[in-house]
């Protein structure tokens, strides 16, 4: 028997199921709090691929699974960690990175709505009321007085995973995972080469051109300017030795990512020395699509209602700003709606709204005051109420009740097409990982690694760093090349134009949390990127009391 009290136990149960990226009812971690053994109980739950908010039926179900094999059940390791919510850098971002981010406010506008003066230098944005409270609990204080008489907008929804995931987390189904992000990408990189198959490289002569997955990256022991790396294709695999001007190449490779290679085969067929090294690319000269007519969208991310931190003060500026865009019809938000249950061991003291269905009800208000013509697009992060595993589908219909008619929900990733304009919508969890593994990504500024996505064609290649699940297709491959590329996750704006493709991240709009004040984390919080769909220009702005 436990030696543990009751409320105990279930603390307990509470950091188990955060440490598998669980969120769960405060019935159900009872339920599992009362079995004899709750970390089995909790293991089982974490092997299904598609968890959402674990219900006490849902635990009731695995505790009857769980009896008839005595616990026995396992299922790899996946500790989630407290996300890394990056430091602050300057608010000075456009289209081509070098705009500067714009400032709004009610004492600077003209009646219009638009500022009289934007200036080159960022400044505070301040209400001409009296700030509401930044509790959710209360109700907003300028929802939309009246309903507007503009038609919203429609809008096109692709290379969304909702309702259409069909894996189980069985070997076969990695195999296949894996062999499709090889077969999308190789035919990308099939226009610019010929390669043959490692199995036949040796019969062609010297010269040789092959296209693989990359399977490690090393330095060689005998000489610390070559790298040494192995692809891999279906029929085998093959050592690259990259030496000289191509170390820098190599030093932004990472494992999973497919390359095409070009160079000359040694005298036993087991290496190419390599000469060129061909990414899966933008291609240069690509022409962007743009809207027909004047028509904007607003770019933000990361909200977390529901979070102690939740900046509700500057959210109710940027309402009654929106109130007075005229061309604004959409917004896209880029995952993470509310802080979430259970995301983190100890996380429950730093809500102000515990009861996570109040979490999104609370989120329903906050959208409800911005207006009620202006399509809200949404997908999810990892903070919502999905598996952490991506791709992510769409919010469950049973946290989506109190939502108006504008509001529309999606999968992480997702390409939404507005106005003709392609934007391809991922949360970022991969972000991390390649500030990680690439020694020029910067998390203070992610633009860099969005960059990188593009040139890899794929928003995750590296296996291990981010949980994927393997479904028949790779949704995380970039298979058409977008017109704007929107994350979040890392609580850090940044922004750049790459091959006529708009990378942006629209930071948070929440404030620095005790995790980020204990690593010296400084967020840029309460932006939104205005983007102009008939230019592609970015504006950034900040909104602040």
């Amino acid at each position: 028997m436990s030696l543990s009290s009751e409320n105990e136990t279930e603390k307990e149960v509470v950091e188990m199921l955060a440490e598998e990226g669980l969120n769960a009812t405060p019935d159900a971690v009872a339920e599992i709090a009362s079995q004899k053994d709750p970390a089995s109980v909790v293991r089982r739950l974490a092997a299904s691929c598609d968890a959402v908010v674990v219900t006490r039926e849902d635990a009731r179900r695995a505790t009857d699974t769980n009896a008839t094999d005595n616990g026995t059940g396992s299922v790899a390791n996946t500790e989630q960690k407290p996300s890394t919510d990056p430091p602050d850098r300057p608010a000075s971002v456009g289209s081509d990175g070098s705009e500067p981010t714009k400032t709004v406010s009610s004492e600077n506008e003209s009646e219009n709505g638009e500022p009289d003066s934007l200036g080159s230098d960022s400044s505070s944005v301040t209400s001409s009321s009296s700030p509401s409270s930044s509790s959710p609990t209360e109700q907003p204080s300028n929802p939309t007085s009246t309903p507007t008489t503009r038609t919203p907008s429609e809008f096109d929804v692709t290379n969304d995973i909702t309702g259409e995931s069909t894996c189980t987390g069985e070997y076969t189904d990695f195999v296949g995972y894996f062999r499709d992000r090889f077969n999308q990408l190789s035919k990308t990189l099939r226009s610019r080469i010929q390669p043959r198959s490692v199995e036949s490289a040796g019969s062609g002569g010297k010269d040789v051109a092959l296209v693989g997955m990359v399977n490690s990256v090393r330095t060689t022991s005998s000489d610390r300017d070559n790298r040494l790396v192995e692809i891999e294709d279906p029929t085998g695999t093959i050592r690259l030795l990259l030496s000289d001007d191509l170390v820098g190449t190599a030093e932004i490779l990472v494992v999973d990512e497919v390359i095409g290679v070009e160079g000359r085969l040694s005298d036993d067929g087991g290496m190419v020395f390599v000469d060129e090294v061909h990414f899966p690319e933008v291609p240069p000269r690509r022409e962007p699509n743009t809207a027909s007519r004047d028509v904007k969208a607003v770019l933000v991310s990361d909200v977390h209602v529901g979070s102690d931190t939740f900046v509700g003060e500057r959210w109710d500026i940027f309402a009654d700003w929106l109130t007075r865009q005229d061309d604004v019809e959409y917004v896209l938000v880029a995952g993470d709606l509310v802080e979430g249950v259970g995301i983190y061991p100890g996380q429950d003291e730093e809500l102000t709204t515990v009861d996570i269905y109040e979490q999104y009800r609370e989120c329903a208000e906050r959208f409800a005051q911005l207006p009620d013509d202006t399509e809200i697009i949404t997908i999810t992060g990892n903070h919502d109420s999905v598996r952490l595993a991506e791709p992510q589908p769409a919010l469950d219909e049973r946290f989506r009740e109190p939502f108006g008619e504008n509001v529309s929900f999606h999968g992480n990733p997702s390409v939404v097409t507005v106005e003709g304009v392609d934007v391809l919508m991922y949360h970022g969890m991969s972000l991390n990982p390649f500030a990680e593994s690439l020694p020029h990504v910067e998390i203070e500024e992610p633009q860099t690694a969005m960059v990188e996505m593009l040139r890899k064609r794929h928003l995750a290649p590296m296996y291990g760093d981010v949980r994927l699940a393997p479904e028949t297709r790779d949704y995380l491959v970039i298979d058409q090349v977008p017109d704007v590329l929107h994350t979040g996750h890392t609580h850090t704006v940044g922004a750049e134009k790459y091959r006529n493709v708009v990378t942006v991240n629209t930071g948070a709009w929440q404030s620095q949390t005790p995790y980020q004040k204990a690593m010296n984390i400084q967020p840029d919080v309460g932006y939104a990127g205005v983007l102009d769909l008939s230019t592609l220009e970015l504006d950034m702005k900040q909104f602040a009391p």
